[in-house]
């Protein structure tokens, strides 16, 4: 005996034009506008108005520092005065602000906090909210955002 086909004759669906099926608004003003984060890049400036890119979330400072650690920018600043040490300060990118570090340096880093500078003590760390003294090198970081 021959086996009875399971297979079934299927209706086929009839077509539907894209143009009926598809409702096109050209409402403008309905459109959703979508807001891109902004991307943030910081600069170091020197009070001689040179400009150094932060590239890194950590950054040491210095006459002519040295290192090969991953993730880390190593950022020779000019200093005609010579009171910069070989690695001076190491500021850290913490959220929306900057850090900074006295790298044991021999002429200290100074907060300029509106006229009053206050020296950090070796190996001590402090939010930066304005300008910097390394050694007589004054700098600050700049902040742009862009969309």
């Amino acid at each position: 005996p021959e086996p009875e086909s399971a297979l079934e004759p299927v209706a086929v669906p009839e077509p539907v034009s894209v143009e009926e099926s598809v409702d096109i608004d050209d409402d403008a003003a309905e459109t959703i506008v979508v807001e891109r984060p902004a991307v943030v890049s910081w600069t170091l400036v020197t009070d001689d108005g040179r400009r150094h890119p932060l590239e890194a979330d950590v950054v040491v400072l210095g006459r002519r520092p040295a290192g090969e650690e991953p993730g880390v920018q190593y950022l020779a600043v000019p200093d005609t005065s010579r009171t910069l040490s070989k690695q001076h300060a190491c500021l850290t990118r913490e959220g929306d602000g900057w850090i900074v570090t006295d790298l044991q340096s021999t002429n200290g880093v100074f907060l300029d906090l509106g006229g009053v500078e206050r020296q950090l003590a070796p190996g001590d760390s402090a939010p930066v909210s304005g300008r910097l003294l390394l050694g007589t090198v004054g700098l600050h970081i700049e902040r742009e955002d862009r969309r």
